[in-house]
Order: structure tokens, then sequence, then C-alpha cells
């Protein structure tokens, strides 16, 4: 017999960022996915963006947030938007701002980019969560994994150790 739930505002859109377009038709199907568990490890290191390691760990299905270390430097993050705020943090705070500006936008495929200077993708869809920080717009609708693979490649395109923790 099918129950329902009632989520808040915040947990659903939380729940929309980790859904895969594609595969994940109902909200259950991300559930399902989290409670099931897995995701992969990430290391790049500065290369010409390629990840040069890959690990494969299993989450543990009830864990939130996730830890990576920038040029040895830990980060804790509570949700995928966190995380991203908390790497321009860091590349602003290295003085790599201006050096990450001329990648702009960034296209992870030929329907998205991960961030631009207005909240729009390639072929003007509104980014679905638009993370605004100094002047740029990160799209912040990824899973974990999708997210660290992503910055994995940003990061080594500016010469930024990153590596996946748990």
């Amino acid at each position: 017999m099918a129950k329902t739930i009632s989520l808040s505002d915040e947990v659903y859109a939380r729940l929309q960022a980790l859904a895969r377009p594609f595969e994940d038709r109902e909200p259950e199907d991300v559930i399902r996915r989290l409670l099931d568990g897995g995701t992969t490890n990430y290391v790049a290191k500065p290369n010409g963006g390629r990840i040069t390691s890959e690990v494969a760990v299993v989450r543990v299905p009830r864990e939130r947030g996730t830890v990576v270390e920038l040029n040895g430097e830990r980060i804790s993050a509570t949700t995928v938007p966190d995380l991203c705020t908390k790497v321009l943090e860091f590349i602003y705070g290295k003085g790599l701002w201006d050096q990450f500006e001329t990648l702009a936008p960034y296209k992870t495929s030929a329907k998205r980019y991960l961030f631009a200077k207005s909240p729009k993708h390639p072929q003007g869809n509104d980014f679905f969560v638009p993370l605004k920080y100094k002047n740029m717009y990160m799209e912040a609708h990824k899973n974990y994994e999708t997210t660290i693979k992503q910055l994995g490649r940003l990061l080594s395109q500016l010469g930024i150790t990153f590596e996946y923790i748990r």
C-alpha cells in the first residue's frame, strides 16, 4: 500500500537537485537510489582537467553532506549548494578569481553549464538551482557524484588539487 509523505519546500528542492534526468521519473526513484547508496570517489590533480584516479566507495545510505580536500585543505559541506559555495570561496580566497572568470561559461554538456555570468544554460533555459557568488552563477541542481566529477575537472584547470574524502 502506497503511503503519502509531506516535504518542506527546502527538502523537496534538495531532492530535486539529486534527481538524475531521464533516470528518476518520480521522487520515489531518487529516494530509493539514495537509500540503496553508492557513489564514486574522485581524485583530480592538475593535468589538463582529467580525472587521474577513480576509486569506488560505498556511501552510507543516510549519510549527509560530503568532505573534500582542495590543495590539502579539508572542506565539509552539508549540501551540493553548500559545497559549490565553499569551492567558490576557496577560489576567491586563493586569488584565482580572475583566472576562474576566464573559464566562463563552463560547459558540462551541449545543454548545460556548471557556471556562467548569467543563470542561463547554452540553449537559454534558466539554471534550475542558481547559486550566485560575486558576479558568477553556478548551477547547483546536481547530485553529489556529478558535482564531485565536474568540480574536479574545473579545479584541475585552475591548478588546484581536488580530492573527494567522503
